[in-house]
């Protein structure tokens, strides 16, 4: 911009010359076009400025982490002239991974007295909820030189950096809370052989798929309930993610991504398999938990463990906690990369 009007303010330098040298009509002509042109360029950028109306929408309420995000501006011009240059701001902030922002800029156009779309994408480098804000929204008139504000509400978005899933293989399956023996034997029996069996009726609960409300139960309920086809919460697979790391300063984003593939590559093997199970994690006080059943409830869980808080380890606590739990948290996932299947250890399975 700056180059455009130091190139725009000689040209006017060297014309005024010439009127100075030759002082015939044609130069003073030239001079006072310049001159008008560009006084005309920039009333037409602030008057046409205040009359464009900008949109944002995100495409997709969530990624995978290197997949690319779409935005589409949409602009929205009732001026009779088109507009050749607008140029947006778009600043990308993701608050869990320490707040990082970072920014680029998007040129469009619009045609006049129309609508146009332009698409853009983002490609975020980290697992976490990023959120996309478009600033700066500046009209420049034919010549680039001059611009003029658009005053627009704030556009924003947010969407979802999940975690990559890999295709891994375990030698051991793990046993469920129930265990082996006659309890699981009979609640298989009462399961019966269809699939589609309603097994018990239940309070919606955090992560269960919206097909399965039983919407007439939740009328006279008054309150959500879900059909149970699958097994009851003791069959489950309680799968436990060790949030604790021993330098917390220098466990990075890219430690974290690592950790998150780990835990949404494994979930997806047991989705795959038609294993139920559930994400567990601790808080400062308390156990989290996240049932999965099928891609969709795996999805929104992957969305949960992106807000999931990190610890620094007590030296020897989490071990000896590990071990207490080991029998009710079968399946185990460590912020060093290991995996815990019982006591079989896995490594980082290709990750």
């Amino acid at each position: 911009l700056m180059k455009r009007k130091i190139f725009y303010f000689l040209l006017i330098i060297l014309t005024f010359l010439t009127v100075l040298v030759n002082g015939n009509g044609f130069s003073w002509f030239l001079l006072s076009f310049e001159i008008l042109f560009a006084i005309a360029m920039a009333v037409w950028a602030h008057l046409t400025a205040k009359k464009i109306k900008i949109g944002l929408e995100l495409e997709q309420a969530f990624i995978f982490r290197g997949d690319q995000a779409k935005a589409v501006l949409t602009i929205q011009n009732p001026a009779v002239f088109p507009v050749s240059d607008i140029q947006a701001g778009v600043i990308l902030s993701d608050p869990v991974n320490e707040g990082r922002e970072s920014k680029r800029t998007v040129h469009v156009a619009a045609g006049g007295k129309g609508k146009d779309q332009w698409q853009f994408q983002v490609q975020p480098v980290h697992c976490g909820i990023v959120k996309v804000q478009v600033r700066e929204l500046r009209l420049y008139d034919y010549l680039g030189v001059f611009y003029g504000k658009i005053s627009a509400p704030l556009l924003k978005g947010a969407f979802a950096v999940l975690p990559r899933i890999h295709p891994i293989v375990l030698e051991k399956e793990p046993e469920t809370g129930a265990g082996q023996g006659e309890q699981r034997e009979n609640v298989l029996a009462r399961l019966g052989s269809d699939s589609q069996e309603i097994f018990d009726t239940r309070a919606y609960q955090r992560g269960d798929a919206m097909k399965n409300i039983h919407w007439k139960l939740s009328a006279k309920a008054e309150e959500l309930m879900v059909k149970e086809f699958s097994m009851p919460m003791d069959l489950r697979v309680p799968v436990f993610l060790d949030t604790h790391v021993k330098d917390p300063e220098k466990f990075t984003p890219a430690d974290k991504d690592r950790f998150l593939d780990l835990a949404a590559s494994l979930g997806n093997y047991f989705v795959e398999h038609q294993v139920a199970f559930e994400f567990c994690w601790m808080t400062e006080d308390h156990m989290e938990k996240f049932m999965v059943e099928d891609p969709d409830s795996l999805y929104y869980g992957l969305r949960e463990l992106l807000m999931i808080p990190y610890f620094k380890a007590e030296a020897g606590k989490a071990e000896v906690f590990l071990e207490n739990e080991k029998e009710v948290l079968p399946v185990r996932i460590l912020t060093t990369g290991e995996i815990y299947v019982g006591d079989q250890m896995y490594g980082n399975l290709g990750v």
